[in-house]
């Protein structure tokens, strides 16, 4: 009895066992396949704090690693940069290809690729001009929204959005996305769902005061930090059951910290972010999950660290593993949630552009606009010719910005372009200041002012004005008319009245004999050509007087006698400018071309020639550059008796030891080589700094046949140079052979 119920027990047992079994593998039958559809809904909410936000692209290499699925992403400020990358699909490799690539300065600047500039928008590079553009009218001056535009950063996004051009909806991307922004009227908080992604990741990042704001849907939108720089307000309303929030933002400083009035001013922004921040970590739940990279005092502008930052942000995702592993999926589960990201469509072919329309907001014609494009209706896009096209239209120095976006027609796209002039335009005024010091007595200062009014027609036409003062002075100005809508072809109308004081001396090593002040009063009439990539031609007449006045000296000595002349000429000018960059430039030439014919059958005093040659060409490697330049002028046929002004040698890089314009003659001959060696840390927002030096052989003479290596004359100088607010400054020590040598300070372009 015994054994029979221990067997009627065990075989009940063994039954129960094997029911459990059954019971628990169909239950796990019906449950593997809807895990993936079970689980809660997981969104990012990416917050905003500059370069300190590289520390996101850390954080998602962890959770990568870790299988955390993500199906949503919220991105404030530079977390809505990272954000839209991750929302696109690039793969986490292609990520930090992007971070650690970009020329993060380029894209916090408005200046296009000086070589799609226009050659007028280069020679303004070439003046002693101060960068900043002042706008004029009749309510008085105005100055820019932001001192940057966004133009850059705009043709960055949208190269890196390229395959999503046509995408509206931001829940269609790979992962739906939101980029969260602030209404600057109404400090309402806006996340952006729709439109284009590359304008509202821009809109996101406006940081009021440096970027201008970005109008859309009507709506000014600056940087969504301002009062919510963790965007989990955003991430709940993508329907996310849990948030894994990411707080870069700066830490409050302490009383010890607060030394200046920038740091206060900087903490009073931080205070008011961090409240909005301290608001949107309130409404996460126990499910939540927050990170925090313990990133100290790094700066918004740590670009150049981006690889420390982007590791920062790994460890601090590690150090929160165990709350994420919660979320972790298996590797067959995880690979399926990849797959169904990827099967997002992506722009399957290039469209054809069926049309192309332009919004110009502006006195300059569409059809100017139209001109300046390759891109052509009836052809498949190309996105690299039509990024060019728009850093050219945005290179002639008139737009705020311009964009442009793609309506989808089936197959087909009408490409729409949007040109947005300068909000203080369309007419400027600059100011520039140029030195050469030689702490010896002998100094030469000038301050110039320029007034130039853009879009005075359709056609793009300009009139410039010149005002300088000081050693030198002058008036000039300018009226420069295209022939048709976007042609290269023009006509320019011109006056220059100046004034030159010039000290003549025998030789580089003998006294002064004395001292003689120029002026000239000029018309000019030019036909011209601008070919882009070669530079720009012009054929012009003149008509002028030159005058010639004793100050100091002998009047019986001809270089000092009183003269006046008649002017009329001829001319042929070329100039061709492909640097890289200026002042300090890495790449490219810089040439200019003259050739002139005075004739007493046109009206001049007396018959002479004049041909006038200048070039620099720039090497680089590294950090260091070799610069060599060549200048040879001369007239023929010229008097002394005559009043032209002859040529004038001396001065930093023009014989280094000798003072500015110290050799005076009608025959000119330079050649120099300039090494520089870049010295500061080529940091983000660094000032730029070069230790340098020069060799220098040159003369000028008055007869052509004392012409030649054998009379010139040896010069060296040692400097150091940065790139400040005012141009470019020297300060250094020149000699010239002969034993002449000095100090020198510098304040301006030296080609």
């Amino acid at each position: 009895m015994r054994m029979a119920s221990r067997i009627s027990k065990l075989w009940w047992l063994t039954v129960c066992l094997l029911l459990w079994a059954g019971s628990a593998t169909a239950e796990q039958d019906q449950q593997a396949p809807m895990a993936e559809a079970q689980r809660p809904r997981i969104c990012l909410a990416l917050g905003g704090g500059g370069a300190r936000g590289m520390a996101h692209v850390g954080i998602l290499r962890l959770l990568d690693e870790m299988r955390v699925p993500v199906d949503c992403v919220a991105g404030t400020s530079i977390g809505s940069i990272v954000g839209g990358l991750y929302a696109l699909g690039f793969s986490l490799e292609e990520m930090e290809e992007v971070v650690l690539t970009t020329d993060w300065e380029a894209m916090f600047s408005d200046r296009p690729p000086r070589r799609e500039m226009t050659h007028r928008r280069r020679q303004d590079d070439l003046s002693q001009m101060i960068e900043l553009d002042i706008g004029v009218d009749s309510s008085g001056l105005k100055i820019p929204r932001g001192l940057i535009q966004g133009q850059n950063m705009l043709v960055f996004l949208r190269r890196l959005s390229k395959d999503y051009a046509l995408v509206k909806n931001f829940d269609d991307l790979p992962v739906p996305f939101r980029a969260v922004a602030t209404d600057i009227e109404t400090g309402e908080s806006v996340a952006i769902s729709s439109g284009d992604l590359s304008a509202a990741v821009r809109a996101s990042i406006g940081i009021p005061a440096l970027l201008t704001p970005a109008e859309i849907d009507g709506r000014w939108l600056v940087d969504g930090g301002l009062f919510a720089n963790v965007p989990v307000d955003a991430a709940h309303s993508m329907g996310a059951q849990v948030v894994i929030a990411v707080d870069v933002g700066f830490p409050t400083r302490t009383r010890e910290e607060l030394a200046s009035a920038i740091e206060i001013a900087d903490q009073t922004v931080t205070l008011m972010m961090r409240k909005g921040t301290v608001e949107q970590l309130k409404k996460l739940g126990e499910a939540d999950v927050i990170i925090v990279p313990e990133l100290g005092n790094t700066s918004s502008a740590a670009f150049d660290s981006a690889t420390e930052l982007m590791e920062i942000g790994y460890q601090a995702g590690r150090a929160m593993a165990d709350s994420l592993a919660r979320y972790s999926l298996g590797p067959d589960e995880y690979a399926a949630h990849l797959k169904a990201r990827g099967n997002r469509i992506r722009v399957a072919s290039v469209p054809v552009v069926k049309d192309i329309e332009v919004d110009v907001d502006g006195r300059i014609s569409d059809k100017a606009i139209l001109a300046w494009m390759s891109q052509e209706p009836g052809n498949a896009l190309d996105l690299d010719v039509l990024e060019r096209d728009v850093q050219r239209i945005y290179g002639q120095g008139v737009f705020e910005s311009v964009d442009y976006s793609l309506i989808p027609e089936g197959d087909q796209a009408t490409l729409e372009i949007s040109a947005i002039q300068k909000s203080w335009g369309p007419n400027f005024l600059k100011f520039g200041v140029m030195l050469q010091e030689n702490f010896e007595g002998d100094s030469d200062l000038s301050v110039s002012t320029r007034y130039t009014m853009t879009q005075v027609n359709p056609l793009a036409a300009e009139w410039r004005s010149e005002l300088e003062m000081g050693s030198d002075s002058g008036l000039f100005t300018e009226f420069y008319q295209p022939l048709n809508y976007g042609s290269a072809y023009f006509l320019a109308v011109s006056a220059e009245g100046n004034q030159r004081i010039l000290t003549v001396y025998d030789d580089a090593v003998e006294h002064p004999i004395g001292e003689v002040r120029y002026r000239n009063l000029e018309f000019r009439f030019d036909v011209g050509k601008e070919a882009f990539s070669l530079g720009e031609f012009r054929l012009g007449v003149l008509r002028g007087k030159a005058q010639r006045r004793l100050r100091v000296g002998d009047p019986n000595e001809l270089r000092l006698a009183d003269s006046d002349i008649d002017q009329a000429e001829v001319s042929f000018r070329f100039e061709h400018d492909s640097l890289d960059r200026v002042p300090f430039a890495l790449d490219g030439s810089i040439v200019y071309f003259e050739a002139a014919t005075s004739r007493v059958g046109m009206g001049a005093t007396t018959d002479f020639d004049r041909y006038q040659f200048r070039g620099t060409s720039a090497w680089s490697t590294g950090g260091f550059t070799a610069l060599f330049g060549l200048e040879l002028s001369s007239y023929r046929n010229v008097s002394q008796m005559d009043s032209i002004e002859p040529f004038s040698l001396g001065g930093f890089l023009r014989l280094s030891g000798l003072n500015r314009n110290e050799l005076t003659g009608q025959h000119l001959m330079l050649g120099k080589v300039i090494l520089m060696q870049r010295m500061d840390a080529m940091k983000f927002g660094s000032i730029p700094v070069y230790l340098g030096g020069s060799a220098e052989l040159g003369n000028a003479w008055q007869e052509l046949d004392n012409v030649g290596i054998d009379s010139a004359l040896w010069s060296g100088s040692v400097f150091i140079a940065a790139d400040t607010f005012l141009g470019p400054v020297y300060l250094g020590t020149g000699r010239t052979e002969g034993e002449r040598g000095s100090l020198f300070l510098a304040i301006g372009h030296q080609y």
